[in-house]
């Protein structure tokens, strides 16, 4: 109900936007463009370079670098003791994507001056290599009892670790050395909001769709069904440069 929802929210906008398209174009000499923007999603979130060039004012492409997290629908954070990192319970593998791609952005509605916004549709295509890292956790062998018996344990689903005596999530690097690689490829749609006080300044709001699917299921979780196929909400807020 969520995605049709979205959709339609999406479908309205193109509509509303292209009532406007007929507005003036600004006869402007920029043709090339680098922004960065960090990205939240309904399961996860990410930051992503593009850059890119025109060669008609109303229609451009570009290049994407992404890199972010996937997060389980079913996890839950614990937060560790001052002395360690949060966690989540019985997750295996830690899931960020690295994503490469193209893009292309199509204008509805020109800005005519610098307090207009701007309005347009973009897709992208392209690859998702999801890099997975092993889960380590500091654990308590024996807890209750005195002295220190803290021990850094590979979480794999078949420790039989009990929640209480799990002291925290181990630094972020434990486990890099360890990391897997599973292909696969995304696609986004959204609309897009831009503006800017300078014609050189590239400041838009970008609202979308993602689908991210892969070659085998990511086994983020030890106990709960996990998926190849991950669709999500996002947004962005991309900041950059025109000339």
């Amino acid at each position: 109900m969520q995605i049709r929802f979205f959709f339609l929210l999406l479908m309205t906008l193109f509509c509303v936007a292209s009532a406007h398209s007929q507005a003036a174009s600004v006869n402007l000499n920029q043709t090339r463009f680098f922004s960065f923007s960090p990205s939240l999603q309904t399961n996860g979130y990410g930051v992503n370079f593009r850059w890119g060039q025109t060669s008609v004012q109303s229609k451009y492409s570009f290049y994407i670098v992404e890199f972010g997290k996937i997060k389980h629908p079913k996890e839950f954070r614990y937060v560790g003791n001052t002395r360690y990192n949060g966690f989540v319970f019985g997750r295996k593998f830690v899931a960020m994507p690295l994503k490469l791609g193209i893009g292309k952005y199509a204008v509805l509605g020109v800005r005519n001056s610098k307090n207009d916004i701007g309005v347009g549709w973009a897709y992208q295509l392209g690859a998702s290599m999801a890099l997975l890292k092993p889960v380590y956790l500091f654990i308590d062998e024996q807890p209750g009892m005195l002295g220190s018996h803290e021990k850094l344990v590979k979480y794999n689903g078949e420790n039989n670790i009990d929640l209480e005596n799990i002291l925290g999530g181990a630094p972020f690097f434990n486990g890099f050395n360890q990391i897997k690689v599973v292909p696969g490829a995304f696609g986004k749609l959204a609309m897009v909001f831009s503006w800017g006080k300078y014609y050189n300044e590239y400041h838009s709001l970008e609202i979308g769709v993602l689908t991210e699917v892969y070659s085998q299921e990511l086994p983020l979780m030890a106990s709960t069904q996990n998926s190849y196929i991950y669709p999500s909400f996002y947004i962005n807020f991309n900041l950059g440069k025109v000339w």
